[in-house]
């Protein structure tokens, strides 16, 4: 997992378009969820369709939304260190985002 301490000052200033946090939010009893997206300068928010509460679901979701987005306002993804995440790397790939993630110790 890589901290946002380590992103780019771009990230912080929120001047740049195409910068996106993350969360996801669980209904009752885990039976349903969905994945948010808000992008740092616009504040525009983006939900993404869950099936579950999993990393696959999450995987899919996320990735199929990001990659709605046209490419050069989709340049990074902060998210925090929640279990459904745990397949981020597939994530950057999959959207060529740079995936950081807050609670992160610097080193």
């Amino acid at each position: 997992m890589v901290s946002i301490h380590v992103r780019p000052p771009e990230i912080e200033d929120r001047v740049m378009p195409g910068h996106w946090e993350g969360d996801f939010i669980k209904g009752e009893g885990n039976r349903s969820s969905v994945g948010v997206l808000v992008e740092r300068t616009s504040r525009l928010v983006l939900l993404a369709k869950m099936d579950d509460a999993t990393a696959e679901s999450a995987l899919a979701g996320f990735s199929a939304k990001l990659n709605s987005i046209p490419e050069h306002l989709r340049h990074s993804f902060t998210y925090d260190q929640g279990r459904e995440l745990s397949r981020h790397h597939e994530l950057a790939a999959q959207t060529g985002v740079n995936v950081y993630f807050c609670g992160v110790s610097r080193t």
